[in-house]
């Protein structure tokens, strides 16, 4: 992967456990199974995955998942390929990435709207000692 980034000047491969930082800047992602993947479907940009050969999947469908939401490599020399696919239709797997963010955050867009409605149902409430407490307790068990 070094070689490949020496021979494209706009590639970086960055080892990091704190990956999450960079990926606003990264026009498009490659990545293994890890979770990075699914964050980054958040964006809704091109990824490219690396469909490790002996590596098995846990949970059945979840690769699916992940081969559907990116172009996907097994072998360095089609790293560069699909990494030109990726960036030349970047809407190519858009349903694929819609459908990992779905998978991995289920209430994606509904929740400032979800909690904008219950702080409207609760009204004010300034502790647990206000009168209006009551109405708290009932809105977080749904009566």
């Amino acid at each position: 992967m070094r070689s490949i980034e020496a021979q494209y000047p706009h590639v970086r491969f960055i080892q990091t456990s704190d990956v999450e930082t960079l990926l606003a800047a990264a026009d498009l992602l490659v990545g293994d199974y890890s979770s990075v993947m699914s964050t980054y479907s958040l964006l809704d940009r091109p990824i490219v995955f690396f469909d490790q050969p002996d590596f098995e999947f846990t949970f059945a469908g979840l690769k699916d998942i992940f081969v559907g939401a990116s172009h996907s490599f097994s072998r360095l020399d089609e790293l560069v390929p699909a990494c030109q696919a990726a960036l030349s239709n970047p809407q190519a797997k858009a349903e694929g990435r819609a459908h990992m963010r779905r998978t991995f955050y289920a209430h994606e867009g509904h929740s400032a709207e979800y909690m904008a409605g219950l702080i409207q149902k609760i009204g004010r409430v300034s502790t647990t000692d206000s009168a209006g407490w009551q109405r708290v307790q009932a809105s977080a068990i749904g009566q």
